[in-house]
């Protein structure tokens, strides 16, 4: 009996409790919390995602190359939009969309998700979204939403930089393939580097997402932060990044490059960082960016001299004479020619009847007198010295030798830089000659590769790739924009391997000094520079479609060298007369500071051959 008392009595305790705490529960959700209240006016509960803010560019002096601005989304749930016939005209003119697109996005958006916010117009500027704001409470079931885009501080380095634009449907499926948006959860309307160093640095520039948690009442107004913000989460900003880029001296080359096609690649030797990077005719970055981005891009499209295609990866050339340089060092490097050995040069090479011609008789020639006169009969027979060497069973081995070799100088192959599109230039292989002279063919056959001139096709990039390894006699890191990340307080270097190249220090020493004569008396004494000693070789490049290409790589100083740089104008005729000051130019302002030679700069800023080779167009049209 005493024992089922005791029970009755833990049960009665238990339902006191229950009863107690249920009482409890009751009095805080009617006194104390408005969680009921909440939801029982809630409509929806808005899951608003916080873009994080873009890591910023600084350049190799620490300027702010890139940073963000603040731009504005107008947005509309479609089941609630209502705007009177006499406002249309006026949204029409605040927001600079027509109202066929107006109806248009309506239309397709309550087609879509008739509760769900839908984009009517993107990336509005200050001034249009402040015309907005005033009028806005004309329009039912619209807001704006503050979003950052990039503000190029510097109007230089498109080409390189790149820009930011809105995903699309294929990159959702490219992401969505790969896995790559279970890091970061794309979505339309979303930003994304497009080309450039914002494409490649992409996972770190973009941050990571957050996101906020709203309570919208019946008529869509903000009620609250659901839980009091418990599930909310903040946005992590995107890393800073530092360039190799001098901004001074990128602008610089694009000044100098004005009117003119073509290429301008300087290069930090002892690091591989790129100082300037230039490609003409360029254009402003911020054309790339805000609400004109599409119409600005699509007349970048259509424009005749072609400002988009990014020509010190993308342009191949032949190199022209500057190629005498790797030619010599690689017959040094294998025993074919010494720096002692001499070739007859009547003014033509004897053994081809004639061909190559070269700029004049320059008698018993050695390899400093043939780099620094640019010899095509001393180079022409260097080459046929080497396919017929004696070291190799036959001219295809030796070839293929050749080839070996001057990959290894970065001819004919990537170079790995840290933008997208690179393209590799040209050196053909042996299976290609085999094919195309129908395994007949000798050193006479492709004597034109002697001079840079043939088959082979070499970029800007690589260009000053082979200043940058003869600067250093004989190694390079490869060529790349990004100097360091930011992480917290610290400057993280990004390591690169240092690559060599076959040649011993004497054989190099040789070839530089022949180099500082070709400045000093030779082909190049436009590139002089007072109290600095340069390094450089001119090239002329035969073109079939036109005037020659004016070519010219240098590095300087000549001992502890900080700078090596390559430049090609198109149509522009001898190496010596327009690429060598422009990059003489460019090297004395990067070591000094300051230009003295005001005469030698405005004239480089005056030439246009543009317009030159735009009447020579019309002339043609007119003959004809």
């Amino acid at each position: 009996m005493n024992e089922h008392r005791i029970r009755g009595f833990f049960i009665l305790i238990g339902f006191s409790i229950i009863f107690i705490l249920y009482l409890g529960r009751l009095y805080y959700l009617q006194a104390v919390s408005n969680e009921y209240a909440l939801a029982s006016e809630a409509k929806d509960l808005d899951v608003v995602t916080l873009i994080p803010s873009r890591g910023m560019i600084y350049d190799r002096t620490q300027k702010i190359y890139v940073k963000n601005s603040p731009v504005y989304d107008v947005q509309f749930i479609p089941k609630d939009i209502k705007i009177q016939p006499g406002d249309t005209a006026m949204l029409e003119e605040l927001l600079g969309i027509d109202r066929k697109e107006i109806v248009s996005k309506i239309k397709e958006a309550r087609g879509n998700e008739r509760y769900r916010w839908a984009d009517m117009v993107t990336r509005l500027d200050h001034s249009r979204f402040a015309a907005f704001s005033e009028k806005s409470w004309r329009f039912e079931g619209m807001k704006v939403v503050p979003r950052m885009t990039r503000e190029y501080v510097y109007p230089c380095g498109a080409h390189f930089l790149g820009y930011i634009n809105e995903v699309t449907k294929e990159f959702l499926a490219d992401k969505k393939d790969s896995g790559d948006t279970l890091d970061y959860h794309y979505k339309r309307g979303d930003l994304t580097g497009i080309v450039g160093i914002e494409k490649e640095y992409e996972r770190l520039l973009r941050g990571k997402k957050g996101q906020k948690m709203i309570i919208r009442d019946v008529f869509n107004r903000e009620i609250g932060p659901y839980a009091e913000g418990k599930y909310d989460v903040m946005p992590e900003s995107g890393l800073d990044i530092q360039l190799g880029v001098d901004v001074e001296l990128q602008m610089l080359g694009e000044r100098l490059m004005q009117n003119k096609r073509g290429s301008v690649v300087a290069i930090e030797p002892s690091t591989g960082e790129i100082l300037a990077y230039v490609s003409a005719p360029s254009y402003d970055p911020s054309l790339l960016t805000g609400s004109d981005l599409g119409k600005n891009y699509f007349a970048l499209l259509g424009d005749k001299e072609l400002p988009l295609i990014n020509r010190p990866i993308q342009a191949e050339y032949s190199p022209g004479s500057i190629f005498k340089i790797l030619q010599a060092l690689v017959a040094l490097g294998d025993n074919v020619i010494t720096e002692d050995s001499h070739f007859g040069c009547g003014g033509r090479w004897f053994r081809n009847r004639g061909k190559p011609a070269c700029h004049g008789a320059h008698g018993s020639c050695g390899l400093p007198l043939g780099i620094k006169q640019s010899c095509n009969s001393f180079f022409a027979e260097v080459y046929y010295q080497f396919l017929n060497s004696r070291n190799f069973e036959d001219v295809g081995a030796a070839y293929e030798r050749w080839r070996e070799v001057m990959t290894q100088y970065g001819v004919g192959v990537q170079l790995g830089v840290d933008i997208p599109n690179e393209k590799d230039g040209n050196l053909p292989t042996r299976a290609y000659y085999d094919r195309l002279y129908k395994n007949s063919w000798g050193a006479l056959t492709i004597y034109s590769n002697s001079i840079g001139q043939g088959e082979v096709l070499m970029t800007p990039l690589q260009m000053a790739n082979s200043a940058a390894i003869i600067a250093n006699r004989g190694w390079y890191y490869p060529p790349h924009f990004l100097k360091s990340v930011r992480k917290g307080n610290q400057w993280l270097p990004d390591p690169y391997e240092r690559q060599r190249v076959p040649g011993t220090a004497r054989q190099f020493d040789v070839v530089v000094d022949a180099m500082q004569t070709v400045v000093e008396s030779g082909t190049a004494r436009r590139a002089r520079i007072d109290s600095v000693a340069v390094c450089g070789k001119t090239g002329t490049v035969e073109n079939p479609h036109g005037e020659d290409h004016s070519v010219f790589m240098a590095f300087a100083p000549k001992e502890n060298p900080k700078i090596a740089i390559a430049c090609i104008v198109e149509n522009a005729g001898f190496g010596g007369t327009w690429s060598a000051p422009i990059c003489s130019l460019m090297m004395e302002y990067y070591l000094t500071g300051k230009i003295k030679n005001e005469f030698k700069l405005n004239r480089i800023l005056e030439a246009d051959f543009l317009e030159e080779e735009a009447e020579a167009e019309e002339q043609e049209v007119a003959q004809n």
